[in-house]
């Protein structure tokens, strides 16, 4: 059987516009928002997606992880320098 689930872009876009945070993370989250009470992750991200859906972040390690990303332009135009 294979489960089949419908991901939210547009929600996901517009927080993370309005957070400044990956729209991978909301990706990852917001579909499934509706069936945790408790996120694991090592991500320090998901403290402010928790509190913004009122939902638990529990990092089981204890130490987060930092990951630095360089800006991704996906449709450039002229001009436009990727870095």
């Amino acid at each position: 059987m294979i489960a089949i689930i419908k991901v939210p872009i547009i929600e996901s876009l517009i927080a993370s516009k309005e957070t400044d945070i990956y729209i991978w993370d909301f990706l990852c989250f917001v579909s499934l928002k509706n069936y945790v009470e408790i996120i694991y992750s090592l991500d320090r991200h998901f403290l402010k997606i928790g509190k913004r859906y009122s939902i638990k972040v529990v990092n089981p390690a204890q130490e987060w992880l930092e990951i630095r990303l360089q800006r991704l332009i996906l449709a450039p135009s002229l001009g436009d320098e990727i870095v």
